[in-house]
């Protein structure tokens, strides 16, 4: 059976540690997020960069650790939102100074 975790990454424009994100999440689950604010519609370009990926089975606690202790250059502007398999609503983490970590959900 499939169980779905649907990964959102926003960060700040040009974040190079993505790439170590990605390196670590491949390690952790064989996939990485593929970045998709170059085809948002409108007539402006995006000002953050947009991840995402729809991957079977994410260990939460592994996804959130990684999330957490990647080196991010700006991690104020770091936002990570994942839906399980059948919630109806996003957990949202980002990174708040002096390195509190908080949890939200949304619609």
């Amino acid at each position: 059976m499939s169980y779905v975790t649907n990964i959102i990454l926003k960060v700040a424009i040009h974040e190079n540690a993505v790439r170590g994100f990605n390196k670590e999440l491949d390690n952790l689950t064989g996939y990485q997020l593929i970045r998709v604010d170059e085809q948002a519609g409108g007539d402006k370009v995006m000002e953050i960069d947009v991840h995402m990926a729809a991957i079977n089975g994410v260990d939460q606690k592994e996804l959130r650790q990684l999330f957490f202790s990647t080196p991010w250059s700006q991690p104020e502007k770091v936002q990570l939102l994942v839906q399980e398999h059948e919630e109806d609503l996003l957990k949202v983490y980002w990174i708040d100074e002096p390195k509190r970590f908080v949890l939200t959900e949304c619609i």
